[in-house]
């Protein structure tokens, strides 16, 4: 069965929109949010839960290390697999050792082939996206603009 919904939870607001619009060009449906806080109270809540969380580790108000704590803590929520973005991954003696990782900045080839080993593919063949072929090992920072 194919899951089409992503929750993106990272701070910078740029990188969210780039990744978001991706995953909607792909057929995904991503709902944003932009800290840890955020997506708590909006998984707690909802009723049709993401088949993957793209979780930034640095985020203000609550980070990512807490998210996950109170996600792994919740029976309902600790199945819903999450795939850390960040720019140094966790050490192998810290408590994210073994939640997968995409290195910032994200290689569109990474995303696209994690979220469908998660959800599903949503189009004939992955190769077959909407997303250019011409770019799909480029970053994505690389496309897009950073704010400052």
């Amino acid at each position: 069965m194919v899951c089409n919904s992503v929750l993106i939870v990272d701070d910078d607001r740029a990188a969210v929109h780039a990744l978001s619009k991706l995953l909607k060009d792909e057929g995904y449906a991503v709902t944003e949010m932009f800290n840890g806080k955020e997506a708590w109270d909006y998984l707690s809540s909802t009723s049709t839960p993401p088949c993957l969380i793209l979780l930034d580790l640095i985020m203000p108000v609550m980070d990512g290390r807490e998210f996950r704590r109170h996600q792994v803590a919740d029976a309902a929520l600790s199945n819903i697999p999450v795939v850390l973005m960040t720019v140094v991954p966790p050490g192998p003696d810290q408590e994210l050792s073994d939640v997968p990782v995409l290195k910032k900045p994200i290689v569109l080839e990474e995303l696209l082939d994690t979220v469908v080993a998660n959800c599903g593919s949503l189009t004939a063949t992955h190769e077959g996206g909407s997303a250019s072929a011409a770019h799909r090992d480029e970053p994505i920072a690389a496309r897009s603009p950073r704010r400052r």
